[in-house]
């Protein structure tokens, strides 16, 4: 889409508007346009910066459930197990991994 908007931006005035809010996407567009068009207020964000992880573990063996993960490599579970707390490296990496590069 980016692509297109300016492939067009180039015959013609392409002009992007936000209203009250505006996620990474819409923001990454409207960069595509000559003019961007927005309110006082307008909050933008990124959705990528949100990110966390859920430990279902209790949850798991309230409800009689077994998962058992079979992986190979250091970081092979950092997503997948979710029935456990991150280890301390685990969560090193994590939490870098979330950092948001267009606030730097």
């Amino acid at each position: 889409m980016w692509r297109e908007i300016r492939l067009l931006a180039a015959s013609k005035p392409v002009i992007a508007s936000m209203s009250d809010v505006a996620a990474s996407g819409g923001y990454y567009m409207a960069m595509a346009a000559e003019t961007i068009v927005i309110e006082n207020l307008t909050l933008t964000g990124s959705i990528g910066v949100v990110t966390g992880k859920f430990n279902l573990g209790k949850l798991y063996e309230k409800i009689g459930f077994n998962k058992e993960v079979i992986s190979r490599g250091r970081y092979a579970e950092l997503l997948a197990a979710e029935q456990r707390p991150f280890r301390p490296d685990e969560a090193e990496l994590f939490a870098n991994s979330a950092v948001c590069t267009e606030c730097l």
